[in-house]
């Protein structure tokens, strides 16, 4: 799934370039193309329109740069010409202002419905008494004759035909005729150009290619308005190219009968427009195929390029799915993907941080409800003790047969009793302190004063283990509430007599705060963080509340405090923070 996921986004950054570069090189293409035909056309235009034609019908009206006849002469005079040029694959008319087409001119002798054949001259034959049908076979058959390119020559459309007195008699093109073939002789000869039914045979000035004209487009193009003395244009219209020469033969000032002589020039614009384009391809196809492979060697080096990164933080990203976060992402670069290849980094780090929080708050959870099940079973065995001594001394009191042994289990009783109180009272003292509803009466007082106190109560104890108390004072002042804070010295000097061999040595500090150092064995390292909670001893002696109650008060001084074993033995500390500074 991966790698299909991979092969996808390489693809569709391929595929984008190249349909980019597809686009830009069409537009391109026909940008050139057309700027081709263009040229071409201009090349045509000035090659098709023959202004000395126009020059020369402008001498023979006796029109000069300052004097032009009138419209009643002109017409008298373009009334005696019967062509204005000599090309006959040019369409001439004479037109007013107003588009009317006044006369059209021509070489044949005919404006419609004629063959021009050729052998030992030239001669132009009407074929108007033909049948419609007739024509008509027989335009398909000049076509398909003038139309047979051999080695790129034009062919031949070979007929057999008798004139009498310059009249059709008969004709025989291909397989089918016209008229009765008698005593006349016959001749054969090729046709090269005719005019059958409106469509006239052109040839191209270009490149010789036959083709078809419709004189009545003509009556629409000569409708485009660009009259003027001496103008020659292109335009478009109905498949063809129209190129268009004109010249004024009247006064242009008296513009209700302007006169104007025109030669109308051919091609056929899909014919044009497909050789042009085969030549721009035939000569740049070496450049299409150079383009075509830089184009796709920088598709697939951008593809490469932007998907590379992409991948990587897929990698990463199911790495991280499966709770893997150590996987670097090695993305330097400046732009959205390297931002988004930093967010993902340092997401994968907060969420490498925040696994590791949440285990470890697991992990606490589960030694806690350890604790609380060791608590429940701890506490009930320090209540159970005591009720059970109780209840079974009171039993015996019942036996007692005398009066020193009624006072001896009412003193085990009463000693029990002062236990389970203290006990009692012990878990009353933490669970308050716990919950913050003890007040601390705040006070700014001698530690030295209090611990030296504190350490003359238990000089029968020290004596009678032999036990070395020193004391060094730097600092003695501290800020707090001095019973509590007493009581905590008490108990960590209580732990240190307990845990001190004899002979040995006890050593506290007074420094904003108070140290103890016991000789003695060390405490596992392990167990060193569990030992404030309630009911946990390292050594299986007393209550285990001593500790947690200590904790409590330091907690609620925001005190410094801990445990550590050092090189002699074990030290309890705690010190005021705010006299660091």
């Amino acid at each position: 799934m991966v790698k299909k996921m991979k092969t996808k986004i390489s693809v569709k950054i391929f595929l984008l370039i190249m349909l980019a570069f597809i686009i830009i090189l069409a537009v391109s293409t026909k940008i050139n193309i057309q700027n081709r035909i263009d040229s071409t056309n201009h090349y045509l235009l000035q090659r098709i329109i023959d202004f000395d034609d126009l020059d020369n019908l402008q001498q023979q009206l006796g029109i000069e740069y300052d004097h032009y006849p009138q419209y009643d002469e002109v017409i008298q005079k373009m009334n005696s010409i019967d062509y204005i040029s000599e090309n006959n694959n040019l369409y001439q008319c004479l037109i007013q202002q107003d588009d009317k087409v006044v006369k059209w001119f021509s070489v044949s002798p005919y404006l419609d419905n004629y063959i021009h054949i050729y052998d030992d001259s030239s001669i132009y034959i009407s074929i108007a008494d033909l049948s419609l049908s007739q024509r008509q076979s027989l335009k398909t058959y000049l076509m398909q004759k003038l139309t047979d390119y051999s080695y790129s020559i034009p062919g031949e459309a070979e007929v057999k035909y008798v004139l009498d007195d310059e009249q059709l008699i008969y004709l025989q093109w291909g397989e089918d005729s016209y008229g009765q073939l008698d005593q006349h002789q016959i001749q054969s000869a090729s046709v090269n150009q005719f005019c059958i039914d409106g469509e006239k045979s052109i040839q191209s000035q270009y490149d010789s290619q036959l083709f078809l004209s419709q004189q009545k487009d003509l009556e629409h193009v000569l409708q485009l308005k660009h009259h003027g003395y001496m103008t020659a244009y292109y335009t478009s219209y109905h498949g063809h190219y129209y190129y268009i020469g004109m010249t004024g033969l009247t006064d242009w000032e008296d513009q209700d009968q302007d006169l104007y002589a025109v030669l109308i020039g051919m091609e056929d614009q899909a014919h044009i427009d497909s050789l042009m384009a085969r030549q721009y391809f035939e000569e740049n196809w070496g450049l299409f195929l150079g383009a075509f492979c830089i184009v796709i060697c920088i598709s697939l080096l951008v593809s490469w390029t932007i998907s590379r990164p992409i991948q990587a933080l897929e990698k990463v990203a199911l790495k991280i799915k499966n709770n893997q976060f150590d996987e670097e992402i090695n993305i330097r670069s400046h732009d959205e993907i390297g931002s988004l290849a930093k967010s993902i980094q340092s997401m994968s780090s907060q969420l490498k941080n925040t696994m590791e929080q949440l285990n470890q708050e697991i992990e606490h959870v589960k030694k806690l409800e350890g604790l609380r099940k060791d608590f429940v079973n701890q506490f009930t065995h320090e209540m159970k003790t005591p009720l059970g001594i109780i209840n079974g001394y009171s039993e015996l009191i019942e036996e007692a047969t005398s009066q020193e042994e009624r006072e001896k289990y009412l003193s085990i009783i009463h000693r029990e009793t002062e236990r389970l109180n203290q006990l009692i009272q012990s878990m009353l003292s933490l669970s308050r302190l716990e919950a913050g509803k003890v007040e601390l009466h705040q006070e700014e007082f001698d530690l030295e004063n209090s611990v030296t106190e504190i350490v003359d109560e238990y000089e029968v104890l020290l004596m009678k283990k032999h036990i070395q108390v020193d004391i060094k004072v730097l600092h003695p002042m501290i800020q707090g509430d001095r019973k509590l804070l007493e009581t905590v010295i008490h108990n960590f000097l209580s732990n240190a007599l307990k845990h001190t061999p004899e002979q040995g040595h006890i050593y506290i500090t007074i420094d904003h705060g108070f140290s103890i150092i016991n000789e003695g064995s060390h405490i596992d390292e392990e167990h060193l963080s569990d030992i404030w909670y309630t009911f946990v001893t390292h050594d299986h002696q007393g209550s285990g509340l001593g500790l947690a109650i200590c904790q409590a008060i330091l907690q609620l001084h925001h005190y410094d405090y801990g445990v550590q074993n050092v090189e002699s033995g074990v030290e309890f500390y705690f010190s005021d923070s705010k006299y660091d500074c």
